[in-house]
């Protein structure tokens, strides 16, 4: 018995931290287009230093925006500050870097930008989640130019690549299950 009670103890430990995520509800944004994402899975761990301050990172495994041939999936690495705590609940907020996997058709700049959100923990079983994610795609477009439109020849049209910088906002809210 003192083998299997060790034995747990030990796969508790080595799982502490972690949580596993359903992202639901959130929301894209950018110069032109304002859309919601398809459901997604995250992944999440969580180290505290010490009673308030910690570090911790998720990964929004790639999910289709609505209504769109774009697929992103977002990795964030933050700091969190717990502001209150007790036994059934606790609110901490998180502040850090949100870095974009973006499956984009001529995307070719990606970068990252500040993330920052809550959290609420509810007997230390069930998270909700609100983060703010930002980010910058640049991305090249064509314009056709006509040259001659008098012309009988079907080749009177040029293309032109021109660049756009897209700046990109995600709202998210998750609900976890804490390990």
């Amino acid at each position: 018995m003192k083998y299997i009670i060790s034995i747990l103890i030990i796969i508790s430990q080595c799982f502490a931290g972690y949580k596993i995520g359903f992202d639901f509800s959130s929301r894209y944004e950018s110069n032109d287009i304002d859309t919601g994402l398809d459901n997604g899975i995250v992944l999440s761990y969580d180290h505290m230093f010490n009673k308030n301050w910690g570090l911790g990172f998720n990964y929004l495994f790639p999910t289709k925006i609505d209504y769109q041939d774009i697929e992103i999936g977002i990795f964030d690495l933050y700091m969190m500050r717990y502001f209150f705590s007790d036994k059934i609940i606790s609110l901490n907020g998180k502040i850090g870097y949100s870095y974009p996997d973006y499956k984009w058709q001529n995307a070719f700049d990606i970068k990252g930008g500040i993330m920052y959100g809550f959290d609420i923990k509810i007997n230390n079983e069930v998270q909700i989640s609100y983060s703010i994610n930002n980010s910058k795609v640049s991305q090249l477009e064509q314009e056709e130019i006509f040259q001659d439109p008098i012309s009988e020849i079907d080749d009177n049209v040029e293309f032109n690549y021109i660049e756009i910088e897209h700046n990109i906002r995600c709202n998210r809210f998750t609900l976890y299950y804490l390990f």
